[in-house]
């Protein structure tokens, strides 16, 4: 598999060729940040940890990422009724398992 680096900080992550890093070691949420400006996401509200804490703690249980309707599962008890694939595609434009799993540092989704 090809990669890439991404350079933050003075410092080198690396990368799959699609920019998923490569080390989940890595990820900081000051480097979460800096990928969301990547992706055109400015500010990483409460709302966007959240997500990503929940996509890192999923993965981290059951070794994958999971499906979007899990994630809205996940997540009800958090956001309520804003607990729905509208919300998090407002949270995510470019999709909440694949941005968001780039952006919580994890590698990208096989579906």
């Amino acid at each position: 598999m090809p990669t890439m680096e991404l350079e933050f900080e003075g410092r080198s992550y690396e990368t799959d060729d699609c920019g998923y890093l490569l080390n989940f070691s890595d990820w900081s949420p000051k480097l979460a940040s800096h990928i969301a400006k990547q992706e055109g996401i400015d500010n990483l509200s409460e709302d966007h940890f959240h997500v990503i804490n929940s996509l890192q703690g999923y993965y981290k249980q059951y070794g994958i990422v999971p499906l979007t309707k899990v994630l809205v599962k996940l997540l009800a008890g958090v956001f309520g009724e804003k607990a729905n694939r509208g919300y998090l595609f407002e949270l995510y434009p470019g999709g909440p398992m694949k941005q968001g799993s780039k952006i919580a540092g994890l590698p990208s989704p096989c579906y």
